[in-house]
This record gives C-alpha cells, structure tokens and sequence, in this order.
C-alpha cells in the first residue's frame, strides 16, 4: 500500500475509535466498548491453544505443538524418518524433535514467554530486505517512549556516553604513546650505530689523508676498511629497523582499522537492533487483517493459523485481541474499565518462537501459489509487490528462528506485586519486578531490562533507585539477576474525572557470561548462511547436551568438514544478522501492573495516527489526552461528553 493510502485507513480506524470513545467510555457507559469485539468463532485452534497452554507435561506439550505445526504446514523429522506429516500444502522446510521440544517449552507458557514484539520481528524483516511503506528511512530502532527516564537518568545516560568516547580517546592517546616509545626503541640504536660509524670513517679518511709514512698510510687504511665495514653493518641495522618500523605501521594500521570497525560496528548494532514501530504498526495491521479475515471463514485450512496466533495472543498479559485493532488490549477480566495509554500495539503483541516459525511458514507453502488468498490480501500492501525482497527477507529470518529454535531457552520467570493499584495521590508508589531463574542463570548471566508499556504516562524508572545497574543504548538497563527492578509509579493530583485502566509492562531478558560476543555471532551467522535449514538441524542434533542454555559458535556449527559453499557477505549484513541471533537467543520473561486512574480533563488534541493515551495526572499536570485528526471530530466528541 502506498503510504497515503495506508494513512488514510489509520485516520479511519482513530475517528472510528474517537466516535466509539464518545458513545462508550466517556459517556459513562463503560459496556459499550465491550460489545464492539469481533468474535472469533470455536474450532480446533481453540482446543489446540488450551492442548499446548494447559498441558500436565513437557510430552503433551510436545504432541500439541507437533499437531500444531502439522497444521501449518510444517512436518516434524527426524533425521530422513518423518514423524508427524504436513497438511498440504506443506513448507519446503521441517522441523526437529529438539525445535519442537523448545518451542512447547516455550509456547506452553505464553502468558508471560516470548522471543520478540511484533515491532521487533518486522524490523528484522526490514533491516533484511523487506520494505514497509512506514519504516523509518534510515532502518534504524526507535523506543516506544523516548521520555521513558528522569533527568538524572538521561543525565547519567549522557555521561556514560561521555566517558566511552573519552575513554576511547585515552585508549588512542595510550596507544600512540606506546608507540612513539616502541619506535625509539627500534630505531634509537641503529640511527646512533651509523651516527658514529660515519664519524668514524670520517675520522679514518682523514687520518689516511694526514699520514706520511708507509707504516702510518698502511694502519690509516686498516682503519678505514674496518670504518667502512662498521658503517656497511649500521647502515643494514638501520634498514632492518626501518623495515620492522614499517612492517608495524602497517600492523598497526590494520589494528586501527580493526578497531575503527569494531566501533562502528558496536554502533550499527546499537542502531539495528530492536523495535522499529513504523514497520511494526505496518506487519501489526496486517496481522490483524489476517485473522479478521480468518474468523470470516474459520473452515478454511488456511484460516487455521491465524486463528491460533489470535488465541495465543489472547493468552499473554496483558492480552492482546488481534480480531479487533480498535482496543489495545482487552485488559484482565475483573474490571469493565476502558483500557488506555497501551502503547504502540506492535510493541504490545509478542510472538513466541512457534508463532514465528508459523508465520515463515504461511509465506513459503504458498510461495507461487496464491493458495492462501486471506494472507495474500492481508499483508498485500506491506509487500507492496517486492516479492523476491520479502521471500530473501523471510529466508533470512527462518534462519535465525531455526538457530534460536535448536538452543534451549533456560527457565525464565518475572513477578511483581501488586498486581493492581491505584494512581497514589499525595505519596509515592513504589513496584518492585523481580526475576527468577533456575541455577544456569544465578551467577553467570546478566538480565536485560526494558520497560515496555505505560512509561512515561504510568511509570518512570531511575538509576537512583536501582543500585547496581548499568545503562544499556534506548531505554534498557542491565543487572545481575538477583537485582530487583524498581519502578515509580506516578502520583495523581486528586481522584476525580472519568476513570480508566492502563498497563506498565517490564520485560527482561538472560544473558550468560559466557554468550558468543558479537564477532562470534557474525561467524554463526556466516556459516549458518551458507547452508541450510536442514543442515543446521542435523549438525545441532548430533552435539553433545549444552552447557547452561547457551552454546559457544563452535559447539553451534561444528563439522568434520568445513566446506566453503555460498557467496560472501558484507560485514554490515552479518553485523546485523548477527545481532538478531543475539537478541533472539536470550530467553525472555515478562510482568505487568494494572493501573486505575482518572482522566482529570480529556480536553488534549493529538494530531496524529495512534490509538487515545489517557494520561492521567490530573488538573495540576498533562491532561488526559485522546487523538482526533479534526477539530470537528474533536469538538463532536466534547460536546457528546459535556467537556
């Protein structure tokens, strides 16, 4: 879809949902949103969810995600037997038995598991080769909210930014010093060799000159052979220094280069890597497209796939209702309060990796065919017709789900209390997530830390109050695991106004000590390129059992053999592939908080494509905002609600 067009179906969808806010939420009639889901009708995805989220054991996790699978296509192999068949039409890929135990292991707990957000996996997409009509130019991450910290914190943020580059500086400074310092030692001695043998052979030419006798004469050339023979000896010593002088420079300019490109490296992957919302609200509409269309026709084989994706989703916390982009979330049941300030929903929908490797699957079983029409519709103007681009783009992240698919994720849980609170008035509310992990983690890892939803509207993170942390790029901290992470919740000026719900959502994610750097990823990612899935597979099942739950890049791709198939590719393309194996090999947890609040004075006009954020702070501070595209929509709204 052209961008103009794809605007013009967002401006629809925020005046529709301006017009439903001014009948439902504002106007006291809290149910009226209620009515407004789409409902997806009861079928065997239903019962599949409940087989893979509720099962009494790894095993009957396994057999669902086994069915589950089958019916999207994919088969279970092992090795040439095949285990599970596909229902037509099948992908041209299979899976393992050690993938399809990983992700049950994974998916069984999908309320609080995933791999990535929505936002996340449709910018690697992107940054493979598959163009969204609303991605950022330049392809780079952005951050939900970029007012997510305090002062102090961004302060600290700017600071740790001044000290890498000076402590870059120091090391270049050092280095030259160094140099300089290695240089007089090399060519100090040999230049003063030859200073004094000239001066020698100079002293001896003219003795030779001076002498008169025979005897005299004769010792004066003696001198002068040996003078020469000293200053043939220095003048070799001094071109041998000056050789290794310039066999280190050039050394010395590859480290440079190499160091130039380490940076630049660490700086592309800090750009690349991690949720882009302009791709990801594209794929997101999609999506919903595509189980919209599913729930029309649910007996379709097609329509499978959607559907569960749909119920798995409805499964997380808080849960997501792809069947109805009008609400963020549907919020936990208990409470008829209207769920706002969610954030963007690509950043609020999480895919397991099941989910992901379902949806690979649905483009390549029905490569060429056009088989699946409710696919091919919903995600039409995202392609927006560069098929060979999103095919190489989706080939690509088949790969990286494959690799991450054959690791096994380590048991990752987060918590945190209370679970429901009010905005405080007058005091500080303080929440606490904490993570737990089984013995692998304890010790040996770090844990990433982001706040996803509800910042800055809810909830604000700090530095000050999180000892023992240290700033990562964006918006995410890091810690040891046994390090809670503390968040403020923000005050309210008084209660009063139309009341609503929001969500603050953390998400943290484990990194062993001894994970592959990123230049270890970059060779994964070079070998895994050149060959395929199946490869991949047979070479991961014949390995030994892993250490904790991450493999070293030898362990990952090793072989008798090392055949050296494929084309080369840029350090950029491996950069980046690199970095999503990274990110994608990091076992995730997450954790939300409701918040109730009151929208003190809605009165706020956003001009701009995105769902209502309710702030909530009352007469004293922002107020609570809704967005409308027109003054007129704006002003039929006030005058429905009597603001």
């Amino acid at each position: 879809m052209k961008r103009s067009a794809w605007m013009t179906l967002a401006l629809a969808l925020a005046l529709a949902l301006a017009l439903a806010l001014a009948a439902g939420a504002c106007s006291g009639d809290r149910n009226g949103q209620e009515a407004s889901f789409t409902e997806v009708p009861q079928g065997e995805w239903d019962a599949l969810v409940g087989q893979l989220t509720t099962a009494r054991d790894l095993d009957e996790a396994v057999a669902a995600t086994r069915e589950i699978l089958a019916r999207g296509g994919v088969a279970t192999r092992d090795g040439e037997r095949e285990l599970v068949a596909a229902r037509p039409p099948a992908a041209s890929f299979s899976v393992s038995p050690r993938q399809v135990e990983h992700m049950a292991m994974e998916a069984r707990a999908r309320g609080v598991r995933a791999r990535l957000e929505v936002a996340e996996f449709a910018h690697m997409l992107a940054s493979f080769g598959w163009e969204f009509p609303n991605a950022r130019s330049r392809g780079d991450a952005t951050q939900p909210n970029p007012d997510i910290e305090d002062g102090y914190t961004q302060e600290r943020r700017s600071g740790r930014q001044r000290e890498r580059m000076q402590a870059r500086e120091s090391a270049r400074k050092a280095e030259e010093d160094a140099y300089k310092v290695w240089q007089a030692s090399v060519t100090d001695a040999p230049n003063a060799r030859h200073d004094a043998a000239r001066a020698r052979i100079d002293a001896a030419n003219k003795a030779l000159r001076a002498a008169s006798g025979a005897d005299s004469k004769a010792a004066a050339r003696v001198e002068v052979e040996a003078a020469r023979v000293e200053l043939a000896a220095a003048r070799d010593a001094a071109r041998a220094a000056r050789e290794t002088l310039r066999e280190r420079q050039e050394a010395r300019e590859r480290e440079r280069d190499a160091v130039r490109e380490s940076q630049r490296m660490e700086d592309l992957y800090a750009r690349k890597i991690g949720p882009e919302y302009g791709a990801g609200e594209d794929f997101q509409v999609a999506l919903e497209r595509w189980a919209q269309a599913a729930a029309k026709d649910p007996e379709a084989d097609a329509s499978f796939v959607p559907l569960f994706i749909t119920g798995m989703a409805r499964l997380q916390d808080p849960p997501v209702d792809l069947a109805d982009p009008q609400r963020r979330a549907l919020g936990r049941s208990g409470s008829d309060l209207p769920v706002k300030g969610a954030g963007p929903r690509s950043g609020q929908t999480r895919l397991s990796l099941l989910e992901m490797q379902l949806i690979i699957a649905a483009f390549d079983r029905n490569a060429g065919t056009a088989a699946d029409k409710a696919l091919t519709a919903a995600f039409h103007d995202a392609v927006d017709g560069k098929a060979e681009a999103v095919s190489a783009a989706l080939a690509q992240a088949h790969r990286v789900v494959t690799i991450a698919s054959l690791q096994p994720a380590v048991p990752l849980d987060l918590d945190v209390e209370p679970v429901k609170v009010h905005r405080p008035v007058g005091e500080e509310l303080r929440v606490r997530f904490a993570a737990d992990a089984d013995d692998s983690v304890r010790g040996s890892a770090s844990l990433h830390w982001r706040l996803l939803a509800g910042a800055p509207a809810h909830a604000i993170w700090s530095l000050a109050d999180n000892d023992g942390f240290r700033l990562e790029g964006g918006s995410g901290q890091s810690a040891a695991p046994d390090k809670g992470y503390v968040v403020d919740v923000r005050q309210e000026e008084a209660h009063h106004g139309s009341q609503a719900r929001g969500y603050v959502t953390a998400r943290t994610a484990a990194e062993d000590e001894d994970a592959p750097s990123l230049e270890q990823w970059k060779e994964v990612a070079h070998r895994g390129f050149q060959r395929s899935a199946q490869e991949l597979i047979a070479m991961m099942d014949a390995q030994p059992p892993p250490r904790g739950f991450q493999r070293s890049p030898e362990e990952l791709l090793a072989t008798a053999d090392d055949p050296s198939r494929g084309f080369q590719r840029s350090a950029e393309e491996l950069a980046i592939e690199a970095g999503w194996l990274r990110e994608m090999s990091m076992p995730r947890a997450y954790a939300s908080i409701e918040v109730e609040y009151h929208c003190a004075n809605p009165t706020t006009i956003h001009l701009s494509v995105t769902d209502p954020v309710a702030d909530g702070r009352g007469d004293g501070g922002d107020a609570c905002t809704y967005t409308f595209e027109t003054r007129e929509a704006f002003e039929q709204w006030r005058e429905a609600n009597a603001y």
